[in-house]
């Protein structure tokens, strides 16, 4: 009752509406008219119920992306400047990780040529130093991924 007062000013493109139809017809085994209309008779409803019923949640996506879009995309230009300062912190944090670990190995290594510590020890800070590489190398990606995800997702929500 609620969602139909908010949405009933809401005009859906008729093509998004015969897409509905055709994608609930097609989930439904549904493969012409008179299946269609087999397929309401028996759950005691008419075409006009089915396309309201199929027409809410598209109503309701085209408000939200009309009463939205413009506060979300404000909203996340407001946070992005936080949100890439506190990546960027993350990254720098495990860039100086990794070379600190990197200083170590060096030590190591010095110290493993002169006898002065095993090539075990060695071995490992420099098995260490590589998955800490990998990881930074992945947070890096990911980074960039999410901020490329998150400029098409709005993008792709703006309304044509």
């Amino acid at each position: 009752m609620v969602i139909d007062q908010a949405c009933e000013s809401v005009q859906l493109p008729a093509e998004k509406l015969d897409q509905a139809i055709a994608s609930f017809c097609k989930q439904h085994g549904l493969s012409d008219e008179e299946r269609l209309e087999r397929y309401l008779s028996h759950q005691e409803l008419i075409k006009s119920d089915l396309i309201h019923q199929l027409g809410i949640p598209l109503k309701v996506h085209y408000l939200s992306l009309k009463e939205f879009t413009a506060k979300t995309e404000s909203h996340f230009l407001k946070s992005k400047e936080e949100l890439d300062q506190f990546t960027n912190s993350l990254l720098r944090v495990e860039d100086s990780d990794l070379a600190l670990e990197q200083k170590i190995i060096s030590g190591l290594e010095f110290l493993s040529a002169k006898g002065a510590s095993s090539e075990l020890q060695y071995l490992q800070q420099r098995n260490k130093v590589r998955e800490l590489r990998v990881r930074v190398t992945k947070e890096k990606l990911m980074a960039f991924t999410k901020n490329q995800s998150s400029i098409k997702r709005l993008n792709s929500s703006m309304p044509n």
